[in-house]
Formats: C-alpha cells, sequence, structure tokens
C-alpha cells in the first residue's frame, strides 16, 4: 500500500528544501557580485550588502524551520496538520521578506554606481 500522503508530504518538504537553497545562492551570488565589482563600498552598496545579509539570517531561519518539519534536528517532526500548516506558512512569510529585501533581481547590482 502507497501512502500518498506521506509522499505529498515529502515533495513539499523537497520544494521548499529547493527553493530555500535557489533563494541562499542567489544572495550569496549578489553579495559576491558587489564586493567583486566594489560597490559594496559605497553608501548605497552598503545598505544593499547589509539588507542582503539580513535576508541571508530570514533564510537561515527557514532553513531551521524545514529542519523541524523533516525532524531533522532535536525536535521530533510535527505531527499535528495544524502545526505544520502553521511552520509552512512561517516558511512562506519568511521567503517573502527574504525575497523584498533581497531585490530578487540581479540586475539591481548593476545600476549602483561603482567606487
Amino acid at each position: 500500500m502507497v501512502d500518498l500522503h506521506g509522499a505529498r508530504r515529502a515533495r513539499r518538504l523537497d520544494l521548499y528544501r529547493t527553493r530555500q537553497a535557489d533563494r541562499v545562492r542567489g544572495v550569496r551570488g549578489t553579495l559576491e557580485a558587489l564586493t567583486q565589482s566594489g560597490t559594496l563600498f559605497t553608501q548605497e552598496g552598503t545598505r544593499r550588502g547589509l539588507a542582503l545579509l539580513k535576508a541571508l539570517q530570514l533564510l537561515q531561519r527557514a532553513s531551521a524551520r524545514l529542519e523541524e518539519l523533516a525532524g531533522d534536528g532535536v525536535i521530533p517532526a510535527p505531527r499535528l496538520q495544524e502545526r505544520i500548516d502553521a511552520l509552512y506558512e512561517e516558511l512562506d512569510t519568511l521567503f517573502a521578506r527574504a525575497d523584498k529585501l533581497a531585490g530578487r533581481d540581479e540586475a539591481s547590482v548593476a545600476r549602483l554606481p561603482a567606487r
């Protein structure tokens, strides 16, 4: 007998993990571009860098919530559907806040003045 509910939960968790990893790669890439171009050392670049670091913090918190959902940490995976839904809602909020801070458009780095 196939556990479809368990398979759906595993698939959803994988999708969120992929989403989190993609965002972390994007934010780190933007930080790297700011640093390599010297733009990070301008006033606007510093503001952008701080926003990106805050986005990374939010994404780390999202990673901790994903571990909690998977039961990978010291806390066992939640069983109540209400708790699971609350964690996914928190993840969506964290992703939205991180996206807003990161700008989610790599072209914004090119618009900043070079040092």
